[in-house]
């Protein structure tokens, strides 16, 4: 261990952080201020903390993860009602919704998104 080294402390002091490198006739301080908290929301307003409503599809035409599944989970989640979709390799999708919305605007939706996209309802819940 360096000799020289003599403490390293970390303070809380005002709500400004002070970290601080003290070693034998030299001290090293950075001051770091708070940062605000960010909180975004859609376009669309506030999302209602929890989904009412589930729906699964199964997705065929999809090949890969950052082009197929992407471009699906878009198309999804530009349908009003639709909170989040997440959709996987190779033929899955689970979309929460936080109003009515139904099977079948979601499965036009995923063949709006490419030809090559086919999509069914297999569950509901909720």
């Amino acid at each position: 261990m360096d000799s020289r080294f003599v403490y390293l402390g970390a303070f809380a002091l005002a709500g400004v952080a002070t970290l601080g490198m003290f070693s034998v006739g030299t001290t090293r301080t950075t001051t770091v201020a708070p940062q605000p908290i960010v909180t975004m929301t859609p376009a669309g307003g506030p999302v209602a903390p929890s989904a009412s409503k589930e729906i699964h599809l199964e997705v065929s035409g999809m090949t890969s993860e950052g082009g197929s599944v992407d471009a699906v989970r878009s198309a999804l989640e530009a349908v009003e009602g639709v909170i989040e979709a997440e959709v996987s390799l190779p033929d899955k999708a689970v979309i929460r919704l936080n109003k009515e919305v139904s099977g079948k605007d979601l499965e036009d939706a995923v063949k709006q998104a490419g030809e090559q996209y086919d999509a069914r309802v297999i569950a509901t819940r909720g």
